[in-house]
Formats: structure tokens, sequence, C-alpha cells
């Protein structure tokens, strides 16, 4: 049995009602605020005398020259309420010396100093925020206290600063105050000596300081230590309680046990050739891929450095014979491993590596109706300084689609390190995926819908994002296809996912409904054109959209008081708001109330937070029946068993993960569109 704590805390205001001063105009002390912030309550009152102001001033107090004194209850206005703790919140921390800001979602961000995670080069602080909500999760007023990871100040100033290139930084701190670079005004510039910068990746990258790396670890408790610690040092104190009056003991929100829902039983179940699964490197290792590759002339060939030729001998071994746990390509997805002789590309020079490739494609005599398979060893590492080497990773995946042949990139050091052989795994899965063979499938009845998967992705200095869209499945994950464009072509969204109906009724009488799971609240404009298409295509479907946050939720997350690893069981649901829902997707697994232990090789456990889900329909009230609203989520959940890179659990579904890793890359390419060949094949895992 589950004990589920949230990391909110429940209050009730100390004085239910404030007293505020409002003027039209601008005014010395008062607050500029939209008037969207206030209820109807008040502007029921006071509609004909601010209806051509869109912001008012405000001071939280009684002053007499106030063009209006009001008494508010602060439980009828939510947003005024929200202003005015974020306002107090951030005046009692900053009356301690300690940062305290404003993010870009308005709420409240503190920043503590914590010497135990600083070294000689910078100050670590540990970044706590606040969202005030109210009625969310409990009948009360709540303060969401989040951890949002650790920011590192370099020790010298800018006036001790004279080698880093000034486009690298981002943001700097003075005092108690967090600025942009580009936005310090003359008062902070005459104090050069005071300003600290942030250490982005850019400015580690440039002064060599190591970017923290390793295996995943397990989260939660140091989460949670860190937000009872925050909370118990500055929270429960007199001076804090005049704000908010928090209890002592048990100050943390316990889910009520009757709320909480389950996924459905066996929803983490895989399908293989010989059986089923929860694991899917057991599965695959043990009872074989669901489905090997289709075509049956497959010739590999390798791409590499003329420095590295030893490298590629020992991948080539790898590959045919296996190491450790992994017995080769031909055990372990049942594919034979099969080159040409000098059917490989070995080049001289990174500068001249596309020239060559071209040529090297043009020359090459093609095996008639063979699937060719490219394995590319980079020299370059994920960090090299040097942009235009890292563009060559994209510039080969292009120049290979255009030729219709797959890809699967390797940089030298992993190849060489001792770990390889706990990679190869995903590799192989990988590969499988890429010639169109199946890893493995989900473990459900087939049902006539047709789930669209659309994700995002902003390339750095891009003034757009980029959509992997219309990744199109059926209900038990079969993969049929996608398109990708700029987040500003809605119209071109419209007729992809189009496109994709026709193309699945081809296969199918007719479809019950369109689940698009989105990567953010969609918009009407957005809904528009869909619903446009579906009713000139004469369907009369329902339209759910399912908005998937492509982050884990870091700002509510859930404790299992009962586990020592405090992670709740993998398919736990919370409901966090009227349309809004936790799903805990990870590898913490239960079968009829008992845990079941993984055996991943490497013995990482997955060891995700939650994924945040909220849902819209273009039919009315059609999550009042909470089973439509937990099949939906269980079909979320399935979708991320589905990921064909890695044989870990993950915590994103693939109609979300896929889109963005084609977003990512896409950017990238010469030719604005992707080549034909490219739509059909997962080349980009």
């Amino acid at each position: 049995m589950q004990h589920l704590k949230l990391n909110i805390i429940p209050f009730e205001h100390i004085d239910p009602y404030i007293s505020i001063s409002i003027w039209k105009e601008e005014s010395d002390g008062a607050f500029k605020i939209h008037r969207s912030l206030f209820s109807r309550y008040f502007w029921s009152e006071f509609s004909l005398e601010f209806s051509d102001y869109k912001h008012l001033y405000v001071s939280f107090s009684v002053v007499d020259s106030a063009d209006y004194i009001e008494r508010v209850k602060l439980d009828d206005n939510f947003g005024l309420a929200r202003f005015y703790c974020n306002l107090r919140i951030k005046e009692y921390f900053e009356g301690q010396e300690i940062i305290a800001r404003i993010n870009f979602i308005k709420n409240v961000e503190v920043w503590i100093a914590d010497e135990a995670l600083s070294n000689n080069n910078y100050i670590s602080y540990k970044r706590f925020s606040f969202k005030y909500q109210f009625r969310r999760v409990s009948p009360a007023a709540e303060l969401l206290v989040s951890f949002d990871g650790v920011s590192k100040v370099f020790r010298k100033s800018l006036a001790d600063i004279d080698d880093i290139p000034v486009e690298k930084y981002s943001r700097v701190v003075h005092k108690t105050k967090v600025f942009k670079y580009d936005k310090l005004e003359n008062e902070q510039k005459q104090n050069l000596e005071l300003i600290f910068p942030l250490l982005n990746n850019e400015i580690k990258q440039f002064l060599n300081i190591p970017f923290k790396l390793g295996r995943p670890e397990n989260k939660y408790p140091k989460y949670f230590k860190y937000i009872n610690d925050f909370i118990t040092t500055y929270l429960i104190t007199d001076t804090f309680k005049e704000i908010i009056d928090i209890p002592d003991q048990d100050y943390l929100l316990t889910y009520p046990e009757d709320r909480v829902l389950n996924t459905e039983y066996k929803s983490n179940l895989l399908s293989f050739n010989g059986g089923t699964d929860v694991n899917p490197y057991n599965g695959i290792k043990n009872k074989g891929p669901k489905e090997t590759s289709p075509h049956n002339k497959v010739i590999f060939f390798m791409i590499f450095h003329q420095e590295d030729t030893n490298v590629a001998k020992q991948l080539n071994n790898v590959m045919t014979n296996g190491i450790g746990h992994f017995r080769g390509l031909k055990n372990f997805i049942k594919q034979p491993y099969t080159t040409e002789h000098n059917g490989s590309l070995r080049f001289s020079n990174m500068d001249t590596l596309i020239t060559d490739l071209k040529s090297f494609l043009l020359a090459k005599e093609f095996v008639e109706d063979a699937r060719y398979v490219a394995l590319y060893i980079t020299p370059i590492t994920k960090w090299d300084s040097n942009v235009q080497h890292r563009e060559i990773y994209f510039k080969v995946k292009e120049q290979l689609l255009k030729s219709k042949i797959t890809s699967q990139v390797m940089r030298r050091e992993t190849i060489m390190d001792e770990n390889f052989k706990y990679s190869l795994p995903n590799i192989a899965v990988a590969l499988l995926a890429k010639l169109d063979g199946i890893p493995w499938r989900l473990d459900r009845q087939p049902s006539d819908e047709l789930i669209i998967g659309i994700g995002a992705f902003s390339p750095q200095k891009a003034k757009t994002k980029y959509l992997g869209s219309a990744f199109c499945f059926t209900n038990e994950g079969k993969f049929h296809g996608f398109d990708c464009f700029t987040s500003n072509e809605t119209s071109l969204l419209a007729h992809s996912i189009q496109t994709a109906i026709l193309h699945y009724l081809e296969d199918h009488q007719h479809a019950t409904r369109l689940i698009i799971h989105y990567y953010k609240d969609i918009s009407q404009n957005e809904i528009k054109p869909i619903t446009d298409m579906l009713r000139e295509l004469g369907l009369d479907i329902p339209v759910v959209v399912i908005t998937i946050n492509k982050t884990v939720s870091e700002d509510i997350v859930g404790f299992d008081i009962n586990s020592p690893q405090l992670m709740p069981f993998s398919g736990t649901i919370l409901k966090v708001g009227y349309v809004e829902y936790l799903l805990f997707n990870n590898a913490r697994y239960t079968s009829w109330g008992k845990e079941v232990k993984s055996s991943i090789p490497d013995k990482v456990k997955d060891y995700h937070f939650p994924i945040k889900l909220s849902f819209y329909s273009t039919e009315d009230d059609y999550f009042e029946d909470r089973k439509v609203v937990v099949k939906l989520i269980d079909q979320v959940y399935q979708f991320s068993r589905m990921y064909w890179k890695s044989v870990s659990q993950q915590n994103l579904p693939v109609t979300i993960k896929y889109p963005e890793m084609v977003a990512q890359i896409f950017p990238h390419f010469e030719d604005p569109k992707i080549p034909d060949f490219g739509k059909t094949n997962l080349w980009f895992l």
C-alpha cells in the first residue's frame, strides 16, 4: 500500500481579507497590475469606473490619496491573491539578503547558496520556487514548493574577467538580483566588482569546467530532503508564519487513498516473438524480437576517419561476435551482419567528409533490392567547440537519406569505453527498428482509433519552433510515418494529419476518434484547421487532445513514504487539477500488489519523475466519466513502452518523443523537406 505525499502545503489565509488602495494612473510605490488579476466580483462593482483601463496601480495598504480604497476577499480574487502572496514571499527572502526573483511563469524563485556543492571556481545555489494555487488538489489555498535544480555562479566578478567572450554571457548576479547580461543598466555597470556571471554550458566549456556526467540516479530522496530542509529552515519561522501559517509538522499534503488511480492491469506488458515481458531487454534477449527485418538483403558499411581503423575493426568484431551479455546482431535481433569487401568509406579530413561522402555514394555500385545501413564512427565529441564539425553529424545523416540509406552514429570514445557493452543492446534495437523490424509490440487488442503525436524543438538562435508532426500510430503502436515543418505552418499540420487519416482508412473501415498527443496546450487557431479538415472528409468523430509536457514534472512531485526509494509505483495516476493529471512512469513495477524487481544488465534503474497531462476534447463533457480519462492515460503509458532507441523504461510516449527527436535534427538539414525515404523510416533513433 502506498502512502503518497505531494510537495504542496495546504493553508488558510491568516486574514481572508486585505485592504488595497487603487489608482487609475501611475503612483509612487504602487504596483502596476493588469485588470485580469481582479475577479468578476470586483468588476461587478467597478465596471464603469475602470472600463477604459487595462492596468491599475495598487498598494496593499491604505493610502488616503488613492482613487479608491477597497477591502478584497482573497478567496474570491485568485489573481490578486497570487500577486499579493508572491510579493510578501519575495520581500521576506530579500530581507534576509537571499536572492529572490519572479521567474518567467510569474512564480517566486529563491536561490540558496550551498558551500557543500561549491568549489574554488564557483558558488552553487539550490533554486526553490513557490506557486500559489487555490483548491487544485485540496479544499484550501495551496503553496506548491518545488526544487528547481542547482545554478553555479563564477567566483570572479566582471571586473576581474578579461578573457571570456562577451557573447557567451547569459545571466549575471548582482547582490540579491539576477539580470540578463544584456539588460544591465548604468547603476550595475558602475560596480562591475559586484557582478558575477552565471556559469552556462558555453562558459563552462570555455573555462574547461567539467560537465556533470554519470549514470541516472534516484532523484526522489534528494528532492524530498531538499524540500523538507528548505521548508523547516526558512518557512517554519515566526516571521514567515506572519505571511502563511505553516504547521510545524506534517505540512506536506497527503494524497487521499480513495482518489489514487492506476493504469490497467498488465499495461506494462510487451509482446515479443515467444511471449510477453515487462522488461524490454529480457524480452528481446530471451524471447526474440516481435518481427525481424523484412529485408533479406541487408548490407552494412562503415564511415570512419583513417586514424580510427582499429576502432572500426573492433566495432566490426563486436557486431559479429558480440561482447559480454551482448552476443552479436545475429543472436540478439536475428539480423545477420553482412558487409562488402572494401565497401567502407575512410576519410582523412573532417572538413572534406561531406564532399568525400557524396563522391563515395555517387561511385558506389548498389546491390539491387538491398537495404544499406551506414555505421558512422565520428571522432567529434559532444562538446566539440568547432560548430562546423558538430554540424557534420546532420549533414552525413541527410546525404545518406537522399540515397535511401539509414544510419547509426557512434562516437569514437564510446566504442573504446569499457562500458560500451551496455550500449550495444540499445544500438541493436535501434538498428532493427531502422531496418523496419519490430523489436516489440504493445500487448493490447487493436481498436479503430488513430493516434497522432506532435512534438517540438526550438533550435538555438532560431525564431520559430520546428514540429516533428503527424507521427501516426494505430492504438497497438504500429508506426505509419511522419512529416516535419515549422510551428507557424498550421495549415500544413492539418494537411499532414489528413494524409495520415487517409492512409489509416485504407487499412481500416472507419475511425471512432482522433487522438492527438500534443507538446503544449492546443489553441483554437491550431485545432480549427483540423476540425475543418475532418468535416471536409465527412468524419463526424471526436478529437481528443492530450497535452503532454515534454519535460518531466519537477514542480509538482509525489512521494511514496512507505518506500525507501520514495518513488511511487509505475502506473500511478494522481489528479492535480480540473483536467490535469500526474502519471508516474518508471521501472518500479507492481503485480497484484507485489513489487517486481528490474533486471536490466547494467543495474541502472529508471527513476523517472512523473509527467503532467491535461485534456481537451471537441465534445462537451467528454471527460466526465473517469474511465474515459484512465483509458486515455493508459494509452499514453503504453506508448512510452514503444521507445526503440533503448531497452530502458522511458517516461515520455513515443508520440511526443519521436517528433521531438526529428525536430532536433531537421532544422540542420540543407533542404527544406525531408527525403521521402526518411518519412517512413526511423533513421533518427
